[in-house]
């Protein structure tokens, strides 16, 4: 970092500075620190400036009065590991005045390493005045106001009583007068007062009178500690306050970073609140977070370019490059009026390295501080986007992974569970065409029954399968009414097993249950899915499987299948709900093992729960927890 001033010789300092970051390898920021009061840099800043820009740094302006403060407040924003600064133009008297600037980066630079450049020129003095006041004007226009005219008044008022009043009583008003003078206005009213109430109280109060001779020890000591007790309350009373102003910016800074840091953990998206607290800055007018997709089409379009003249031919759009000034940019969030649509609408810094996402400011120029808070919520928006980006990118990955799930899995049931109907159909079609055997009407409608029970078999599969691809791709839309389950329930029976035989289900679902907020076609799906399973698990001498329903304490409609089969682990019962998962995994013979994961996903579909309870006496308990219609209006 090179602190840039209009001083002779500035020139020469940035171009050192230049050198010593070329030779580091280091990014050069050059910082210049503007007085309060001050409009606009003048013209030699400016032309030092773009000597900065032409060596390739990147300008910064501050404000502030202090200006050693200022440099290492904006080298502890920009990280800087190095400062360069120019001599100094000032006589020994202005040092013994005012300070070195230079002595103070010395003395505070800390792990900062200062290289100080023995220029033409250097800091100019007109560069450094003291630090601006922490007590308003106003208060310190009243206290000298009090000092000039309230020590000449008070002592003329009491005058003609000096008999009655005596010395004790002047000291005692006078230091009154003091005090408030320097609650007020702070050290220098408060030591004029000092000084104006020891001179008056001399004058009209210690003998000789009308001169400022003092006559005794006694009172000389009673005018100096008048006097000590004065300067004294005066400077802590400036100190206070100074603290006081650096304790409320502190507390400023802190809740700022807080809020900004908080969002940044706890939201969503954190950019929004980052902008926010970024704009609560006094010097931020307007700022927007844009992005843009061009690079990523220039990207496509060099690879597009690349596989032509490997191929040998002309590129397409050899004549029709877009050059990185046309990008077209959107805006992620803004905040201020008219924010900035474009990188050329402000001050412009990068929040993702290719350089896709830029936060654009526009500014007033800041002090220290708030440039230290800026850059800090800056950073935190960096990595805003980049986990924005990462999210993203995790989401992408995700969705890949289960895809790639679902054609294993799809692969694996046509591997068994549709090639084994495919191969029953296959051979009892090939047995009734063959010409050299001759089957009698028992045989021929035995091969036609297989063939039919192949192909109900094959149906469920690839429904089961285009239900699961609609579950994982998300797909899955529910129209939900008011439905009696008891129609859910013998609509879902008719869909399990073959037609002409009745399933070995015992069903009690009370004609007086409340309605069902569903879509039908979902539920019965995954009702029949899960009895299925329950079927296929059943022993024969432990009865049918039981679908039962009843009202839940918990509100809603609990509609129950249950079994008496080996039950499922608890510590198995989660996986057994994804896609192509069985109890026992060592074989397909029980199925494609989709039927949990389908009857879950619609369940969800339409606002249930699935869940698992273990059947008294042994066997599993599928537990479909459905919203009544009256739950259904309130959502």
């Amino acid at each position: 970092m090179v602190a840039v001033s209009g001083a002779p010789g500035a020139d020469l300092v940035v171009r050192r500075a230049a050198q010593l970051a070329a030779r580091s390898g280091s990014p050069l920021v050059g910082v210049h620190v503007r007085r309060i009061d001050d409009s606009a840099p003048d013209g030699p800043v400016l032309a030092t400036r773009d000597v900065l820009l032409d060596l390739g740094g990147r300008f910064v302006e501050v404000v502030g009065d202090d200006i050693p403060g200022a440099l290492l407040e904006a080298a502890t924003a920009e990280r800087a590991s190095q400062l360069v600064i120019g001599s100094t133009r000032r006589t020994r008297w202005e040092e013994v005045r005012r300070g070195s600037v230079v002595n103070r980066l010395l003395r505070e630079a800390g792990h900062l390493d200062v290289h100080v450049i023995a220029a033409a020129g250097g800091w100019s003095p007109s560069t450094s005045r003291r630090r601006p006041h922490p007590i308003p004007r106003r208060r310190r226009v009243i206290a000298w106001m009090m000092a000039l005219i309230g020590i000449p008044a008070i002592t003329w008022a009491l005058l003609p009583f000096r008999d009655e009043v005596g010395l004790p009583l002047a000291l005692l008003g006078s230091m009154a007068l003091i005090t408030a003078v320097a609650s007020i206005g702070g050290l220098a009213p408060g030591v004029v007062a000092s000084l104006g109430a020891a001179v008056g109280v001399n004058l009209a109060f210690v003998p000789p009178y009308g001169t400022l001779e003092v006559g005794t020890a006694r009172h000389l000591v009673a005018l100096a500690v008048l006097l000590a007790v004065g300067t004294t309350l005066s400077y802590f009373v400036d100190r206070a306050a100074r603290r006081a102003a650096e304790a409320t910016r502190a507390r400023a800074e802190a809740e700022a970073l807080g809020r900004s840091a908080a969002a940044l953990a706890a939201a969503i998206d954190p950019v929004p609140a980052l902008l926010d607290e970024l704009y609560a800055l006094p010097h931020i007018r307007a700022a927007s977070v844009i992005r843009t997709d061009d690079h990523r089409d220039d990207e496509r379009a060099d690879d597009e370019r690349a596989d032509d003249e490997r191929a040998g031919d002309e590129p397409a759009d050899a004549g029709n490059e877009r050059s990185s000034g046309g990008a077209r940019w959107r805006q992620q969030a803004a905040v201020g009026d008219a924010p900035p649509q474009g990188p050329a609408d402000g001050i412009a810094t990068t929040l993702q390295d290719d350089g896709s996402v830029l936060l654009v400011v526009r500014s007033d120029t800041p002090d220290a501080h708030d440039l230290n808070v800026a850059t800090a919520i800056t950073e935190q928006l960096a990595v805003a986007v980049t986990a924005e980006r990462l999210r993203r990118e995790a989401a992408v990955g995700e969705a890949l992974a289960r895809t790639e799930a679902l054609r294993t899995g799809i692969l694996r049931a046509v591997s068994h569970d549709l090639r084994t109907p495919l191969a029953g159909i296959k051979a009892s079609v090939t047995s009734l065409l063959t010409p050299d055997v001759t089957f009698g009407p028992d045989e021929s409608h035995e091969f036609l029954r297989t063939i039919d029970a192949e192909s109900d078999r094959l149906d469920r599969v690839i429904g089961k399968l285009l239900d699961m691809g609609r579950v994982q791709t998300g797909t899955v839309r529910a129209m939900c009414r008011p439905v009696a389950l008891e129609e859910v329930v013998a609509a879902s029976l008719q869909d399990v097993g073959p037609a002409d035989t009745p399933a070995p289900v015992d069903v009690d679902v009370d004609e007086t249950l409340p309605l069902v907020d569903v879509d039908a076609p979902l539920i019965e799906r995954a009702l029949a899915n899960v009895i299925e399973n329950a079927l296929a698990v059943q022993p024969a001498d432990r009865g049918p499987v039981r679908v039962t329903a009843s009202e839940s304490t918990r509100g809603g409609v609990e509609l129950l299948v249950v079994d008496a089969g080996p039950g499922i682990p608890e510590r198995e019962r989660s996986r057994v709900l994804e896609p192509f998962q069985r109890v026992d995994d060592r074989s397909t013979a029980t199925g494609v093992g989709l039927g949990l994961a389908i009857a879950q996903g619609f369940t969800e579909a339409v606002g249930g729960t699935l869940s698992f309870r273990q059947t008294p006496g042994g066997g599993l308990t599928v537990v479909f927890a459905l919203p009544t219609a009256a739950e259904g209006a309130l959502r």
